[in-house]
């Protein structure tokens, strides 16, 4: 369902376009005023390096990146639902973990967030069904957990009545009313 809302009351061009150069006016200005190093020196710029993971990635399965500190983690999942992380620990090459067999076609993963014992946690979904000779997606709701970003495990969820399309999550504490 989409919701779309309109004013009632006419809009005063005048005062969006006073905005608008006010906002350039600003973003010139700003921009013109140098940074904090000083006239004349460079700022320190970060190092990159590339490295090729080695993982099959599935047709429209992007793999994912979680950040948590100086430790990073892509998971990614080919076209036969394999489920396969690469993790970097404060700022090292990152290793290949364990390939997990999902048994589920078509998954595709929401978020991977870090939690507070150090372990890891993905929210997705997948799994097809047939209809009228067509496969179709049925986005089941779909979790894995990993203590170290390696070696992961299936695990149960609940609270999803409906089909489901994730794309973002936060770690939250319980909280008791």
């Amino acid at each position: 369902m989409e919701l779309f809302a309109r004013s009632r009351r006419p809009i005063d061009m005048r005062l969006h376009r006073s905005s608008l150069a006010l906002a350039l006016t600003l973003s010139v200005a700003l921009t013109s005023c140098g940074d904090a190093t000083g006239p004349g020196e460079e700022s320190p710029s970060g190092e990159w390096e590339s490295q090729q993971l080695d993982a099959e990635v599935g047709a429209d399965h992007a793999p994912l990146l979680a950040t948590s500190g100086d430790d990073a983690l892509v998971i990614s999942v080919s076209e036969k639902g394999v489920l396969l992380s690469h993790l970097s620990v404060a700022g090292a090459p990152f290793e290949p973990g364990e390939p997990l067999e999902t048994g589920t076609r078509f998954v595709r993963f929401g978020d991977v967030v870090r939690l507070p014992d150090g372990g890891w946690f993905a929210l997705g979904s997948g799994g097809s069904f047939e209809r009228d000779g067509d496969t179709e997606i049925a986005f089941d709701p779909l979790a894995f957990r990993s203590p170290d970003g390696l070696t992961w495990e299936q695990v149960q969820v609940t609270g999803f009545d409906q089909p489901l399309d994730g794309r973002t999550m936060r770690y939250v504490t319980h909280r008791r009313a």
